[in-house]
């Protein structure tokens, strides 16, 4: 069964901005890919999506001296959420083995 809602999260490298695009019954709100933002993770929604966005931001892109942050490729964000979405899914498997001992 192919998941027919869900949440695109897409980088512009250029503009350094996020863009959540939304899936609907298996249409995008925008066709992703385009206008400069490139597709880096596939959320279930936007609730999903929404901390990852902010962790970046605020946690990678923002964490330096000048106002403007630092330059992130698409190829870093990418690795970036990949590694936050592994740290999710090795927490929640920790928390279920722990809960499964009790």
């Amino acid at each position: 069964m192919k998941i027919k809602n869900y949440t695109l999260v897409e980088w512009n490298q250029q503009q350094q901005l996020f863009h959540l695009n939304r899936v609907v019954n298996g249409v995008a709100d925008n066709p992703p890919n385009t206008y400069g933002y490139k597709t880096v993770l596939k959320c279930l929604n936007d609730e999903e999506a929404y901390p990852l966005v902010e962790y970046i931001i605020t946690h990678i892109k923002m964490a330096t001296d000048t106002s403007a942050g630092i330059h992130l490729t698409t190829a870093k964000v990418k690795r970036h959420l990949q590694a936050a979405m592994k740290l999710i899914t090795d927490f929640k498997q920790m928390e279920l083995e722990t809960l499964h001992k009790n």
